[in-house]
């Protein structure tokens, strides 16, 4: 009985004494209305206090398990911490992936709806038709008390606890790296390497496919012979190489540093998972970076001094053309074009760490995005626009002859695409050659402009040594009768 219930019955009491004339019970039922009055108010305190402390509460194992507890109190520090993020805050984020811990950072819908329950007894959450987000929105903040107190003092107690399990750990190891890390140098080293010639050339076979001799002969491929180039150099202590100065490209590479080899050890099945990783990590930097409309491409569209020059979008595909970019961005109107020169690259790795960013420079200065991406023109991609062959038995001879043309399709069709392939290593193998025919010219004139007899010999050196490179890349891509030809006319050439 409320206190309002109360006050009715006793004034209605009194009334009845008061018409009979009766004073003394008068003066009772007014002295019952007090009595009332308050054993209704201490009905009603009761009724208050009935919902526990959220201390009481979690603390109470009947409640909250042990095994639970700390995935309870998480949920509630998302709602009362500002700012509260696991994923992402140190300690945490140091176990978030871990086997055993990931759970502890999640709530659960059961959870919550305890949760609800516990403030009060009568909330009936729909589970059914609410995620675990549009729940966890009906969990209100607590206001300055005793239950915010404690959430704070809890989280507190728990990332001290990850703290020192995170210093025992490195006690334990020794305060050492674990050679199976990867470091952002190691992945540096790699897009490094291909400006050694023989790795170049090694990876721009190593999708060469073997004959049939030279299976039955038990021969490895281009492949192999790849990977195991490619790890004697990366774990060569003595080859260091150097990191060129990107400003625009991200800050991280302001200045040209050397990149030495770490304690990661390289093998041939890492190095093959982590192409893989390139691959497609570039792909999808790539993909947001032209969806985006910031791309080459459609900048392109932009700019209005290319405007009858505009390239295919298959030669530009993950190009970064550094004068258009900065034609663009003044265009525009962006305000940071002298810092970043038009170079907003940076905006699309997401989660990946700022190497990827010279990685995918590395490839492009190298002409290696197609190749790696395994990007093909329009017209070489496979579609399924025709039936494919069928596998049922047939009935009759007409069917018989209909599946032999199927079947001589799809082979026709199989050995084209082959053939494909077969040309666009061709056509890296080419642009290879158009690399160093520039290289070739810029050598040259600068052996021409040398003022001393030490620098005249160098560049020499280096002309000769390119000339070797041509015609070892244009004996393999147009044979020996090019080759011949084209000395033939450089001779001819110096003669007259």
């Amino acid at each position: 009985m409320n206190a309002d219930a109360a006050i009715d019955n006793a004034i209605a009491a009194a009334a009845v004494a008061a018409a009979a004339g009766n004073n003394d019970a008068d003066a009772d039922a007014r002295l019952a209305v007090l009595d009332d009055v308050s054993l209704a108010s201490a009905d009603d305190d009761e009724e208050v206090a009935a919902a526990p402390s959220l201390q009481s509460f979690v603390e109470d194992d009947s409640n909250v398990p042990p095994s639970k507890r700390m995935a309870y109190m998480m949920m509630l520090c998302l709602r009362n911490i500002e700012g509260f993020n696991p994923q992402e805050d140190h300690p945490y984020s140091e176990f978030f992936n871990r086997n055993g811990f990931k759970s502890r950072f999640k709530p659960t819908k059961a959870m919550i709806v305890q949760e609800l329950k516990r403030r009060d007894r009568d909330a009936r959450p729909n589970t059914s038709n609410n995620t675990v987000e549009m729940l966890m929105r009906r969990i209100d903040p607590f206001e300055d008390g005793a239950d915010k107190e404690y959430v704070t003092r809890m989280e507190g107690e728990y990332r001290q606890q990850l703290l020192n399990q995170l210093q025992q750990e490195s006690e334990e190891a020794g305060n050492a790296v674990p050679r199976f890390q990867m470091r952002p140098d190691d992945r540096l080293r790699v897009a490094l390497m291909f400006d050694i010639d023989d790795i170049y050339e090694a990876y721009m076979r190593s999708q060469d496919c073997l004959n049939r001799m030279e299976i039955d002969a038990g021969m490895s491929g281009a492949g192999a012979d790849f990977h195991a180039m490619a790890v004697e150099q990366l774990n060569d202590r003595e080859w260091v190489p150097e990191c060129e100065a990107a400003p625009t490209l991200h800050s991280d590479f302001a200045y040209r540093r050397a990149v030495p080899r770490g304690d990661f050890e390289w093998t041939p099945e890492k190095l093959k998972k982590y192409i893989g990783d390139v691959r497609r990590n570039l792909s999808d930097m790539i993909r947001r970076y032209e969806i985006s409309g910031n791309g080459s491409n459609q900048a392109t569209h932009d700019d209005g001094d290319n405007e009858d020059a505009i390239e295919s979008e298959e030669e530009t595909w993950g190009r970064f053309n550094a004068e258009r970019a900065r034609r663009v961005a003044e265009r525009r109107g962006e305000q940071d074009v002298e810092t970043s020169g038009g170079d907003d690259r940076a905006n699309f790795l997401r989660h990946l760490p700022v190497d990827w960013l010279y990685t995918w420079h590395a490839f492009d200065q190298r002409g290696l995005l197609h190749f790696t991406c395994v990007r093909l023109a329009q017209g070489q991609a496979a579609n399924s626009h025709e039936s494919p062959a069928p596998t049922a038995r047939p009935r009759s001879n007409r069917l018989n002859d209909q599946m032999a043309r199927n079947q001589r399709e799809m082979l026709t069709s199989v050995q084209d695409i082959g053939d494909s392939i077969a040309e666009f290593g061709r056509a890296a193998k080419i642009r290879r050659l158009d690399q160093l025919d520039r290289e070739l010219v810029d050598a040259t004139v600068a052996r021409d402009e040398a003022t001393t007899e030490a620098g005249r010999a160098t560049y020499e050196a280096y002309v000769a040594r390119l000339n070797r490179r041509l015609d070892a890349l244009e004996t393999e891509v147009y044979g020996r009768g090019s080759v011949e030809a084209r000395g033939a006319s450089a001779a001819s050439g110096t003669n007259n």
